[in-house]
């Protein structure tokens, strides 16, 4: 098999410690080839990290001269329609960082180009390639705790991330910092609540020393036809946390996006002797899944998302089939993303 030719457009913090690493560990099936940013000694800096030969600070120049196979888009959602548009008219496939889009009309564009000259768009909602999620749907859909009745998703993320910083181009977005990473849980919802009909939100502003953010603690409601996710997000902590609860008639599932611990427990009834058994049990499965999340680690056998998602979009691009997160799913994020940020 042919290698693939990869470009990356934007040199920022995403594409540093996730995509170009990612690329790098997908060798030989795919390299990068070029960094393309206006800002070209930073671009430069980075290329030099992965040794990468082409620097750029024209994206035109770049496609005429590389013709790569694939071009990974790491800007500012304002950016994205215009760039994916151009790349993919020049005979490149499409990796857009989310959120797709900042409406469904530029989402349209960028597959209405797709489609029209035969190339494939991959959204890079990489939370749907941790482990513990992709199993914790896999017993849903087969149905190990019995009909879906509702989820729970919290995000912590620091406030030195994005909060603390008054030039960072999130909080010029619809929703402040929620624009940005926003997008998470909506489409880790999507997979168990499809459409999501109606959506309700509360911002609070907590640190009024960071004037240039708009919230920093939001409570929202996701509400489709038979359940409802609620979710918490927070950035006023110094804090990482993630987990996500799925309920079911039969148990629960929990998922531990760090640790990437899956705790499945029934507890049918309050008394001491089952409940007891049931904490031995949960604990039990978290101690074998931080053994095996821990040595995975530790042996560098561990699959970070951003490597899982770019591997599946190049399998897909090998084998022409469907793209792991097509436009259309993007697209529909973007939907929700618009309906929430318009009652902010």
């Amino acid at each position: 098999m042919d290698t693939l030719k990869v470009a990356l457009v934007g040199s920022g913090h995403i594409a540093a410690v996730k995509h170009l690493p990612a690329i790098a560990a997908l060798a030989p099936r795919a390299r990068a080839v070029a960094v393309v940013d206006i800002d070209r000694e930073q671009a430069g800096t980075l290329a030099g990290r992965f040794q990468i030969q082409g620097v750029y600070t024209d994206l035109e120049e770049m496609l005429s001269k590389e013709r790569p196979d694939v071009v990974d888009i790491c800007t500012p959602p304002k950016t994205h329609a215009p760039i994916a548009v151009q790349c993919i008219q020049a005979g490149a496939h499409v990796l857009l960082e989310k959120p797709m889009c900042q409406t469904e009309t530029e989402c349209d564009q960028v597959m209405a180009a797709a489609k029209e000259h035969r190339r494939k768009v991959c959204i890079a909602h990489s939370d749907l390639f941790y482990p513990s999620f992709y199993k914790a749907r896999k017993m849903l859909e087969r149905g190990d705790i019995g009909k879906f009745r509702g989820m729970r998703i919290h995000l912590s993320t620091p406030v030195t991330y994005i909060t603390s910083k008054p030039d960072h181009w999130a909080h010029k977005l619809p929703g402040g910092v929620f624009g940005e990473s926003g997008p998470h849980v909506v489409y880790l919802t999507l997979p168990f609540i499809n459409p999501i009909r109606e959506v309700q939100i509360i911002g609070r502003k907590v640190l009024e020393e960071h004037p240039w953010s708009s919230y920093e603690d939001y409570r929202l409601n996701l509400i489709g036809d038979e359940a409802t996710s609620s979710v918490s997000m927070i950035y006023d902590t110094k804090q990482w946390s993630g987990q996500i609860d799925l309920w079911g008639e039969d148990g629960t599932l929990r998922v531990d996006m760090e640790s990437q611990a899956l705790i499945h427990t029934r507890r049918e009834e309050l008394k001491l002797i089952p409940v007891g058994l049931s904490s031995l049990g949960e604990a039990a499965q978290i101690l074998m899944s931080g053994l095996g999340t821990g040595f995975e680690m530790m042996t560098r056998r561990y699959t970070q998302t951003h490597q899982a998602l770019l591997g599946a979009f190049v399998d897909a691009i090998v084998g022409d089939t469907e793209s792991p997160v097509p436009g259309e799913q993007g697209k529909e994020t973007i939907r929700v993303m618009n309906m929430i940020t318009q009652q902010l």
